[in-house]
């Protein structure tokens, strides 16, 4: 091989391991931008878990707040429904009332 075609040879070879390089660095902010999407996401599950089982532990007290007052409630009579009158405006009352 003479000397033009080595040199034609290992220009070659350093623009294959120039791109090779290109693409490397492009996989790795990729990954490294997948990575922080990542723990993004994982962040988020660990708060949506954290909120269900805090409502997980207040219907959990809820029932066993229910389920004392069931054991301990003494029976009572049944309660009755009183309608009270709304408020009105004295002004139209007096309106209403001369009618």
């Amino acid at each position: 091989m003479n000397p033009t075609e080595l040199v034609h040879l290992k220009a070659k070879e350093c623009r294959q391991l120039s791109q090779f390089c290109d693409l490397s660095w492009k996989v790795r902010n990729s990954t490294l931008a997948l990575n922080r999407e990542l723990d993004e996401i994982n962040l988020q599950l660990e708060v949506m878990c954290d909120v269900m089982s805090n409502w997980s532990n207040v219907f959990s007290n809820i029932r066993a707040i229910d389920n004392h007052l069931e054991v301990t409630a003494e029976p009572k009579e049944p309660m009755t429904l009183v309608m009270l009158p709304l408020k009105t405006d004295p002004a139209e009352e007096a309106v209403a009332n001369q009618s």
